[in-house]
């Protein structure tokens, strides 16, 4: 397969994933209750955000009523995470994993207990 023709399926999905509707959930600090990290053995970086009841009420809702729709978590604008809905979520926490480095960690704690 030529080059060309990779570059245009990437082109194609991503033109699939944007064009369904998405979802935004914003993060207040009324509805966070707690941010955590932690640093695996390999250090690969992970933060929790544990939202309080009423935050896991909405989070669960819009989990509930949108599975198979694309999600934006937001805080002040900025971008926390984003997935496909794969299910209700029901716990109140929001993982974020893979962060590259404790620099990584640091600004998102920043904006998130802003």
């Amino acid at each position: 397969m030529s080059i060309i023709k990779i570059c245009f399926f990437i082109v194609l999905f991503s033109s699939l994933i944007y064009a369904q509707e998405t979802i935004k959930f914003v993060l207040s600090n009324s509805i966070i209750e707690s941010v955590s990290y932690t640093v695996s053995p390999d250090t690969t970086y992970s933060i929790c955000i544990k939202l309080n009841n009423d935050g896991t009420k909405d989070f669960e809702e819009i989990t509930k009523s949108n599975i198979g729709k694309f999600l934006r978590i937001l805080k002040d604008d900025y971008l926390i995470q984003e997935a496909i809905i794969k299910g209700r979520i029901t716990s109140g926490r929001i993982l974020m994993n893979n962060l590259k480095d404790a620099n990584e960690v640091i600004n998102y704690i920043k904006i998130l207990i802003k």
